[in-house]
Protein backbone atom coordinates (compact mmCIF):
# COMPACT_ATOMS: atom_id res chain seq x y z
CA UNK A 1 0.00 0.00 0.00
CA UNK A 2 1.14 3.56 -0.97
CA UNK A 3 0.52 6.54 1.20
CA UNK A 4 -0.81 9.66 -0.49
CA UNK A 5 -1.09 13.57 0.38
CA UNK A 6 -4.09 15.31 -0.66
CA UNK A 7 -3.67 19.20 -0.45
CA UNK A 8 -6.59 21.89 -0.71
CA UNK A 9 -6.43 24.54 -3.24
CA UNK A 10 -7.76 26.89 -1.30
CA UNK A 11 -7.76 29.20 1.88
CA UNK A 12 -4.38 29.74 2.64
CA UNK A 13 -3.28 27.25 -0.17
CA UNK A 14 -5.34 29.14 -3.05
CA UNK A 15 -1.80 29.74 -4.44
CA UNK A 16 0.66 27.76 -6.29
CA UNK A 17 3.59 28.84 -4.91
CA UNK A 18 2.22 27.64 -1.40
CA UNK A 19 1.20 24.27 -3.26
CA UNK A 20 4.85 23.93 -5.05
CA UNK A 21 6.81 23.85 -1.87
CA UNK A 22 4.10 21.42 0.32
CA UNK A 23 4.79 19.21 -2.79
CA UNK A 24 8.61 19.32 -2.58
CA UNK A 25 8.08 18.95 1.43
CA UNK A 26 5.91 16.33 0.71
CA UNK A 27 8.44 14.20 -1.27
CA UNK A 28 11.36 14.87 1.13
CA UNK A 29 8.89 13.63 4.13
CA UNK A 30 7.96 9.88 2.96
CA UNK A 31 4.63 10.69 0.77
CA UNK A 32 4.29 8.57 -2.43
CA UNK A 33 1.61 10.47 -4.01
CA UNK A 34 0.30 14.27 -3.68
CA UNK A 35 -3.11 15.04 -5.36
CA UNK A 36 -5.17 18.18 -5.40
CA UNK A 37 -8.46 18.97 -5.31
CA UNK A 38 -10.16 20.79 -8.64
CA UNK A 39 -12.69 22.75 -8.12
CA UNK A 40 -13.99 26.54 -9.50
CA UNK A 41 -14.75 28.26 -6.29
CA UNK A 42 -14.35 25.99 -3.29
CA UNK A 43 -17.45 24.87 -1.41
CA UNK A 44 -16.82 26.67 1.65
CA UNK A 45 -16.74 29.24 -0.40
CA UNK A 46 -12.58 29.83 0.40
CA UNK A 47 -10.58 31.96 -2.06
CA UNK A 48 -9.63 29.18 -4.77
CA UNK A 49 -6.44 28.82 -7.09
CA UNK A 50 -6.09 26.33 -10.35
CA UNK A 51 -4.80 22.76 -9.84
CA UNK A 52 -3.43 22.24 -12.88
CA UNK A 53 -1.10 25.18 -13.05
CA UNK A 54 -0.07 24.16 -9.29
CA UNK A 55 0.45 20.81 -10.40
CA UNK A 56 2.43 21.80 -12.70
CA UNK A 57 4.55 23.88 -10.32
CA UNK A 58 4.66 20.85 -8.11
CA UNK A 59 6.13 18.53 -11.03
CA UNK A 60 9.00 20.70 -11.55
CA UNK A 61 9.51 20.80 -7.99
CA UNK A 62 9.53 16.90 -7.32
CA UNK A 63 11.04 14.13 -9.08
CA UNK A 64 9.10 10.71 -7.20
CA UNK A 65 5.86 11.32 -5.99
CA UNK A 66 3.21 10.23 -8.19
CA UNK A 67 0.59 13.81 -9.27
CA UNK A 68 -2.94 14.11 -9.83
CA UNK A 69 -6.29 14.89 -8.81
CA UNK A 70 -9.01 13.63 -6.75
CA UNK A 71 -10.67 14.10 -8.37
CA UNK A 72 -11.81 16.30 -11.27
CA UNK A 73 -15.68 17.07 -11.93
CA UNK A 74 -15.27 16.30 -15.93
CA UNK A 75 -18.32 16.97 -16.55
CA UNK A 76 -17.55 20.68 -16.29
CA UNK A 77 -14.48 20.23 -18.58
CA UNK A 78 -13.35 19.73 -22.47
CA UNK A 79 -12.56 16.61 -22.88
CA UNK A 80 -9.65 17.31 -25.38
CA UNK A 81 -8.45 20.08 -22.77
CA UNK A 82 -8.44 17.94 -20.38
CA UNK A 83 -6.79 15.26 -23.01
CA UNK A 84 -3.89 17.94 -23.50
CA UNK A 85 -3.24 18.89 -19.86
CA UNK A 86 -2.64 15.77 -18.39
CA UNK A 87 -0.81 14.30 -21.15
CA UNK A 88 1.40 17.66 -21.16
CA UNK A 89 1.93 17.48 -17.07
CA UNK A 90 2.55 13.51 -17.41
CA UNK A 91 5.79 14.46 -19.92
CA UNK A 92 6.63 17.04 -17.58
CA UNK A 93 6.68 14.80 -14.56
CA UNK A 94 8.06 12.11 -16.71
CA UNK A 95 5.39 9.66 -16.48
CA UNK A 96 4.01 10.15 -12.63
CA UNK A 97 0.72 11.64 -13.73
CA UNK A 98 -3.62 9.91 -12.80
CA UNK A 99 -5.89 11.61 -13.81
CA UNK A 100 -8.44 11.53 -10.92
CA UNK A 101 -12.18 11.92 -12.06
CA UNK A 102 -15.97 12.13 -11.02
CA UNK A 103 -19.33 13.74 -11.19
CA UNK A 104 -19.28 16.48 -8.90
CA UNK A 105 -19.37 16.98 -5.06
CA UNK A 106 -22.91 17.84 -4.14
CA UNK A 107 -21.18 20.84 -2.28
CA UNK A 108 -20.13 22.16 -5.24
CA UNK A 109 -22.52 25.31 -6.36
CA UNK A 110 -20.36 26.13 -9.33
CA UNK A 111 -22.72 24.01 -11.61
CA UNK A 112 -25.41 26.49 -11.13
CA UNK A 113 -23.12 29.67 -10.34
CA UNK A 114 -21.77 29.33 -13.87
CA UNK A 115 -24.60 27.58 -16.27
CA UNK A 116 -23.15 24.24 -15.87
CA UNK A 117 -25.41 21.12 -16.14
CA UNK A 118 -27.08 20.89 -12.65
CA UNK A 119 -28.35 17.23 -13.05
CA UNK A 120 -26.40 14.27 -11.56
CA UNK A 121 -27.31 11.98 -13.92
CA UNK A 122 -26.82 13.61 -16.74
CA UNK A 123 -23.35 14.62 -15.65
CA UNK A 124 -23.23 10.64 -15.23
CA UNK A 125 -23.53 10.41 -19.12
CA UNK A 126 -21.39 13.00 -19.72
CA UNK A 127 -18.36 11.88 -17.76
CA UNK A 128 -18.87 8.79 -19.54
CA UNK A 129 -18.53 9.88 -23.26
CA UNK A 130 -15.52 12.21 -21.90
CA UNK A 131 -13.46 9.17 -20.53
CA UNK A 132 -14.11 7.59 -23.66
CA UNK A 133 -13.05 10.58 -25.42
CA UNK A 134 -9.48 11.17 -23.72
CA UNK A 135 -8.30 7.99 -23.96
CA UNK A 136 -8.95 7.95 -27.99
CA UNK A 137 -6.47 11.14 -27.68
CA UNK A 138 -4.18 9.41 -25.50
CA UNK A 139 -4.11 6.47 -27.98
CA UNK A 140 -2.44 8.28 -30.76
CA UNK A 141 -5.87 10.93 -31.65
CA UNK A 142 -3.56 13.91 -30.12
CA UNK A 143 -0.46 14.20 -30.34
CA UNK A 144 2.45 13.99 -28.11
CA UNK A 145 1.00 10.97 -26.50
CA UNK A 146 1.36 10.64 -22.60
CA UNK A 147 4.63 9.51 -21.22
CA UNK A 148 2.80 6.10 -19.86
CA UNK A 149 1.31 2.95 -21.83
CA UNK A 150 -1.38 2.32 -22.38
CA UNK A 151 -2.60 5.77 -21.04
CA UNK A 152 -2.25 7.86 -17.93
CA UNK A 153 -4.05 5.87 -15.11
CA UNK A 154 -7.44 6.61 -14.82
CA UNK A 155 -9.09 6.71 -11.21
CA UNK A 156 -13.37 7.20 -10.53
CA UNK A 157 -14.85 8.80 -7.57
CA UNK A 158 -17.67 8.75 -6.11
CA UNK A 159 -19.50 7.60 -2.19
CA UNK A 160 -20.34 3.55 -1.37
CA UNK A 161 -22.24 1.60 -2.27
CA UNK A 162 -23.75 3.92 -5.30
CA UNK A 163 -24.14 1.78 -8.46
CA UNK A 164 -22.96 3.72 -10.89
CA UNK A 165 -19.68 5.39 -9.87
CA UNK A 166 -18.56 1.68 -8.46
CA UNK A 167 -19.77 0.20 -12.27
CA UNK A 168 -17.86 3.62 -14.25
CA UNK A 169 -14.70 2.77 -11.99
CA UNK A 170 -14.42 -0.68 -13.35
CA UNK A 171 -14.29 -0.20 -16.31
CA UNK A 172 -11.10 2.17 -15.84
CA UNK A 173 -7.57 1.94 -12.99
CA UNK A 174 -9.42 2.58 -9.73
CA UNK A 175 -11.71 3.66 -7.28
CA UNK A 176 -11.11 6.59 -5.36
CA UNK A 177 -14.43 5.59 -3.26
CA UNK A 178 -13.04 5.75 0.29
CA UNK A 179 -16.22 7.31 1.96
CA UNK A 180 -20.07 5.97 2.26
CA UNK A 181 -23.39 6.79 2.89
CA UNK A 182 -24.64 5.69 6.34
CA UNK A 183 -27.68 7.18 7.99
CA UNK A 184 -28.03 10.59 5.77
CA UNK A 185 -24.21 11.36 7.05
CA UNK A 186 -20.64 10.87 5.09
CA UNK A 187 -18.33 8.48 6.78
CA UNK A 188 -14.93 6.74 6.12
CA UNK A 189 -15.15 3.19 4.34
CA UNK A 190 -14.70 0.12 6.76
CA UNK A 191 -12.72 -2.98 5.95
CA UNK A 192 -15.38 -4.78 5.18
CA UNK A 193 -17.48 -2.10 3.35
CA UNK A 194 -13.58 -2.62 0.95
CA UNK A 195 -14.11 -6.31 0.41
CA UNK A 196 -17.71 -5.71 -0.83
CA UNK A 197 -16.44 -2.94 -3.21
CA UNK A 198 -13.56 -5.22 -4.02
CA UNK A 199 -16.04 -8.35 -4.64
CA UNK A 200 -18.12 -5.82 -7.12
CA UNK A 201 -15.44 -4.66 -8.82
CA UNK A 202 -13.58 -8.05 -9.46
CA UNK A 203 -17.10 -9.09 -10.81
CA UNK A 204 -17.65 -6.47 -12.96
CA UNK A 205 -14.37 -6.81 -14.61
CA UNK A 206 -14.33 -10.58 -15.17
CA UNK A 207 -12.86 -11.68 -12.14
CA UNK A 208 -9.84 -10.46 -11.57
CA UNK A 209 -9.20 -6.86 -10.27
CA UNK A 210 -4.97 -7.26 -10.75
CA UNK A 211 -3.58 -4.16 -11.43
CA UNK A 212 -6.93 -1.81 -10.13
CA UNK A 213 -6.18 0.74 -7.63
CA UNK A 214 -8.58 0.86 -4.25
CA UNK A 215 -7.87 4.33 -3.12
CA UNK A 216 -8.74 4.84 0.18
CA UNK A 217 -9.08 7.23 3.06
CA UNK A 218 -9.71 11.23 2.38
CA UNK A 219 -9.66 12.58 5.76
CA UNK A 220 -7.41 14.84 7.69
CA UNK A 221 -5.45 12.30 10.38
CA UNK A 222 -7.21 12.60 13.99
CA UNK A 223 -5.01 13.17 17.20
CA UNK A 224 -5.34 9.19 18.54
CA UNK A 225 -3.13 7.68 16.73
CA UNK A 226 -3.53 4.37 17.78
CA UNK A 227 -6.77 4.27 16.12
CA UNK A 228 -5.60 5.71 13.09
CA UNK A 229 -2.88 3.25 12.89
CA UNK A 230 -5.18 0.61 13.17
CA UNK A 231 -8.32 2.33 10.42
CA UNK A 232 -4.98 2.01 8.45
CA UNK A 233 -4.10 -1.35 9.27
CA UNK A 234 -7.56 -2.23 8.50
CA UNK A 235 -7.77 -0.92 5.02
CA UNK A 236 -4.44 -2.58 4.21
CA UNK A 237 -5.47 -5.98 5.36
CA UNK A 238 -8.37 -5.73 3.09
CA UNK A 239 -6.65 -4.52 -0.07
CA UNK A 240 -6.67 -0.88 -0.24
CA UNK A 241 -3.39 0.32 -2.64
CA UNK A 242 -3.77 3.82 -1.43
CA UNK A 243 -4.45 5.59 2.14
CA UNK A 244 -5.13 9.42 1.27
CA UNK A 245 -4.39 11.88 4.33
CA UNK A 246 -6.04 15.09 3.38
CA UNK A 247 -4.67 18.23 4.79
CA UNK A 248 -7.52 19.98 5.95
CA UNK A 249 -8.32 23.17 4.20
CA UNK A 250 -9.85 24.80 7.37
CA UNK A 251 -6.17 24.54 8.93
CA UNK A 252 -3.68 27.30 9.03
CA UNK A 253 -0.53 27.14 7.24
CA UNK A 254 1.46 26.23 9.87
CA UNK A 255 -0.45 23.39 10.51
CA UNK A 256 -0.88 22.19 7.21
CA UNK A 257 3.09 22.17 6.76
CA UNK A 258 3.35 20.38 10.11
CA UNK A 259 0.91 17.74 8.55
CA UNK A 260 3.01 17.34 5.61
CA UNK A 261 6.31 17.29 7.19
CA UNK A 262 5.46 14.78 9.54
CA UNK A 263 4.82 12.33 6.82
CA UNK A 264 2.69 9.36 6.13
CA UNK A 265 1.52 7.10 9.15
CA UNK A 266 2.92 3.85 8.26
CA UNK A 267 1.70 0.46 8.93
CA UNK A 268 3.28 -2.73 8.56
Amino acid sequence: MRYGLCLPIAGECADPNVLMTLGRLAEESGWEGVFLEDYIVDPRDERTCDPWISLAAIATATTRVVLGTTVTPLSRRRPWKVAREVASLDQLSDGRMVLGVGAGDWRDQSWERFGEEPDLRRRGEMLDKALEAIAAYWSGELKPRPVQRPRVPIWVGGTFPHRRPIERAARWDGAVIGWKLANGAERLMSGEDLLALRETVSRLRGGDDAGFDYVMGGASRQPDLGAERARIQEMHETGATWWIEYAGVEKPIDEIHAAVAAGPLRVA
